[in-house]
């Protein structure tokens, strides 16, 4: 009957302590907000809709389509873009809410209360997004253009720091610090968990990108790794009815701080989260050394 209840104790202890200290996220919905200091190319050019290159799905000259090289294309050269690359930048997650669905699979999701906060438990959530490349530039107006963008990719760190990080804009840190395709010191690295990663299936900037600073609004879905990061297996194909194998939409509203080295973007993203399976254990494991125990006391 002791071992019984050591079962039992055991369970709880892993059921409250799998989550606890690093940043964990509660079963459900998941609503995240986010700040992002964002770098990408800017175009003008005449009304019309621009593709990266001929091999671009959808592109026909008989339809009047043209390409990236009859477009004005500002690519800031001293602002870390790698080669190839149209977007990229740093991500700081500030809150985590649980919420509710307005229907079934791949609704919308209604913000409900808040559970954690930038920089609880010394905690925080920090990575990069990179390797994104334009495809298709529609030029609507000489103020208004949408850019569908492919290969984005993010990696998010729980991180522990000493002290909350002052952010780029008021430490001056440069964008040319980038030491990789995913690599920014202070953001990711050895001293960071992995997360969550991920690539975008969808994404739809709609906005003024011809004038410095940008401004508008980008919807994005992503895919989520399930074998990279402790998170990698815990999101669920919440969006897959509306953009195939999606596990998070994220609504950027672009250009809401601007300085000479970044773009500051805030968003809100949505998912839905499945139990840890370290919590899950524990719980088990509590429950069925408890029901072991009652039946044996039940016998006696």
């Amino acid at each position: 009957m002791r071992y019984l209840k050591i079962i039992a104790a055991l369970g709880m202890v892993l059921a409250v302590t799998a989550t606890a200290g690093a940043v964990s996220l509660q079963n459900g919905p998941l609503i995240f907000k986010t700040f992002d200091y964002e770098v990408s190319a800017l175009y003008s050019g005449s009304p019309g809709v621009y593709y990266r290159d001929a091999n671009v799905p959808g592109y026909d000259p008989n339809l009047g389509h043209k390409l990236f090289s009859d477009l004005t294309v500002i690519r800031p050269s001293d602002k870390g873009l790698m080669a190839g690359e149209d977007t990229w930048g740093l991500i700081d997650v500030t809150q985590l809410w649980n919420g509710t669905p307005v229907d079934g699979k791949g609704s919308p999701l209604i913000q409900g209360s808040q559970y954690w906060n930038r920089g609880d438990g010394d905690h925080y959530l920090m990575g990069m997004f990179y390797g994104g490349q334009d495809q298709i530039v529609t030029i609507v107006t000489s103020t208004l253009q949408t850019i569908q963008t492919s290969g984005l990719q993010f990696d998010l760190y729980d991180r522990s720091l000493a002290s909350d990080p002052l952010s780029p804009f008021l430490n001056g840190m440069d964008p040319n610090q980038r030491s990789g395709l995913n690599v920014f010191p202070g953001w990711t690295g050895s001293a960071s968990e992995l997360a969550v990663s991920g690539i975008s299936t969808y994404f739809l900037f709609t906005g003024n990108a011809s004038a410095i600073p940008p401004g508008g609004q980008t919807t994005t879905y992503f895919d989520v790794d399930p074998n990279a990061g402790k998170w990698g297996g815990l999101f669920v194909d919440w969006w897959s009815p509306l953009v195939a194998n999606s596990d998070i939409q994220q609504v950027w509203t672009v250009g809401t701080t601007y300085t000479s080295r970044w773009i500051g973007s805030e968003d809100t993203g949505r998912a839905f989260i499945i139990p840890e399976p370290l919590t899950m254990a524990g719980v088990f494991m509590s429950i069925s050394g408890l029901g072991a125990y009652l039946r044996k006391r039940r016998r006696d």
